[in-house]
């Protein structure tokens, strides 16, 4: 029930804004300029050059020698992998990409390797884990009949919008487009997270992304109804999203109703992100044309009326300091870049 799992949110370990009062006051100067800098898109080309390094055979080698230092029951995962499909090892997941998301630590870079190779197995089992993660013919996603439902019915959930002002890869997601009673919810939650999966990989297509990272555009304005929150599946994206892959989700603007519900959870997702993260995620409370204000909202908080046009504006004020063009942004943002929402049918025709 709706006041059930309310109690239950309210007994999760959070963090405060008096928390957050506390760690900002303690951040290093460094610490603060490297928030600063991917949130505002500064320092990029500092950033370009050192990605474009070269990254010598000697790194390699010193990378895999850490990797076989994890015990043998922590990297099950690439051992299996390198006995299935090395060629996936090296076309999807290179020692390179996860070097540079770690700055060149070859010691962290093999740990979020051996991880990410972990997390895959634990999602898609054996039989699809070592498989490419491309839709169609002998993919992951090949005949998985959900996840191919969830993406067909929910397009919006993963779009790339042109890149941002400096050059960064723009994942742009909103359910709430073609969601207008929680149905994407009645999917397995290993569905949804398998979604997720396939969009991260995709942007690890994009050399934009490789160089300079990810920034994250979320819409979500239809769930202000309690009885849609998954804060499992949440913990899943979250962690495997920042523990495990190898990109960089320099920023991250999420988007959502003015209502306590919505605090409440940010608060208890903020406790699974390290202080590193917690201040690239930007909230905008806003008033979403689309909120949900019925079956289990229990925030009591009203909306402001504003005319379209002042909620777009808005928006448009809201995003502006961070790089992005109005001309590069969807309509529900105040912008006029027409999204794609046949991508589906049109990746499953290009993979036969």
């Amino acid at each position: 029930t709706t006041g059930t799992k309310m109690s239950f949110l309210c007994t999760q370990p959070s963090i405060t804004e008096e928390d957050e009062k506390r760690e900002l006051a303690g951040l290093t100067s460094d610490e603060r300029h490297g928030i600063l800098d991917d949130v505002f898109g500064r320092n990029t080309e500092a950033t370009e050059t050192l990605n474009r390094r070269v990254i010598s055979q000697g790194e390699i080698r010193s990378f895999y020698d850490h990797v076989s230092k994890v015990p043998v029951h922590e990297r099950s995962a690439i051992i299996l992998a390198s006995i299935h499909s090395p060629e996936i090892i090296e076309n999807e997941t290179s020692p390179t990409l996860f070097i540079r998301s770690e700055s060149y630590n070859l010691e962290k870079a093999a740990k979020r390797f051996v991880r990410y190779w972990e997390a895959r197995l634990d999602l898609f089992g054996e039989e699809r884990a070592f498989l490419p993660m491309k839709l169609g013919r002998g993919g992951a996603f090949e005949d998985d009949h959900e996840v191919l439902e969830v993406m067909k019915n929910y397009p919006m959930f993963r779009t790339f919008l042109p890149n941002d002002d400096v050059g960064r890869t723009v994942l742009y997601c909103d359910v709430t487009a073609s969601d207008t009673d929680g149905s994407f919810f009645n999917y397995h939650r290993v569905a949804r997270v398998k979604y997720v999966w396939y969009n991260i990989h995709q942007a690890l297509r994009k050399q934009s992304a490789k160089l300079l990272g990810l920034v994250c555009l979320i819409v979500r304005g239809q769930y202000c109804n309690l009885n849609l929150f998954d804060h499992i599946a949440e913990k899943m994206v979250l962690k495997t999203a920042i523990d495990c892959f190898p990109v960089k989700i320099r920023s991250a603007h999420v988007f959502y109703p003015r209502n306590s519900l919505f605090r409440l959870i940010f608060q208890i997702q903020k406790f699974f992100l390290n202080k590193e993260v917690r201040y690239r995620i930007i909230h905008h409370p806003q008033n979403l044309p689309t909120t949900q204000q019925s079956g289990g909202n229990i925030s009591g908080d009203r909306q402001t009326s504003l005319t379209e046009d002042q909620r777009k504006a808005a928006v448009l004020d809201a995003l502006k300091p961070y790089g992005f063009d109005p001309k590069n942004l969807p309509p529900i943002l105040g912008g006029t870049y027409e999204v794609d929402d046949n991508w589906v049918q049109h990746e499953l025709e290009l993979n036969g």
